[in-house]
């Protein structure tokens, strides 16, 4: 009761008071359906993983390797050893492709909600599908981004 109180007074991403919103039944206004608001974190989320293959190859290494350069020191500081090459190549490879699986599985979450709430027979199925279209659209894209290319490993 005290959340809707919050949303009701304050609004938030899915509640908004605009005379055109419908009426929960809670009397909360409430601007997308959930059908609709599902989709639409879908296409946000395919936005931003559009957005981050879209940056040329120097622009995305200088940022993982900030990320891998933070995690060595983590690993120096806690075990004492310097990291060598081998150890460096190592966390830079499960940075990038931790990131890339985890970019994803949001993707995958979000469109088995989608596919859920628009009935959807089988969403998990589907939605792992639609996942794997969009990653090798994904890579498609990558070819036209100076610094990168498409990569069936990716």
């Amino acid at each position: 009761m005290k959340t809707q109180a919050f949303f009701a007074k304050y609004g938030g991403i899915w509640y908004h008071t605009a005379k055109n919103a419908r009426m929960r039944g809670n009397g909360v206004k409430v601007l997308m359906s959930g059908k609709k608001a599902a989709w639409t974190a879908c296409l946000v989320w395919m936005g931003v993983i559009f957005t981050m293959s879209a940056m040329p190859g120097d622009v995305s290494g200088a940022q993982s390797g900030s990320i891998t350069k933070l995690v060595l020191n983590v690993i120096t500081t806690v075990t004492g050893m310097r990291a060598d090459g081998a150890v460096r190549y190592s966390v830079e490879f499960l940075l990038r492709k931790g990131a890339h699986m985890a970019e994803y599985a949001v993707l995958l979450l979000l469109y088995r909600r989608a596919l859920r709430l628009s009935g959807a027979k089988y969403p998990g199925v589907a939605a792992f599908a639609m996942c794997i279209g969009y990653a090798a659209t994904d890579e498609y894209h990558q070819s036209f981004v100076p610094g990168r290319g498409p990569a069936v490993a990716d």
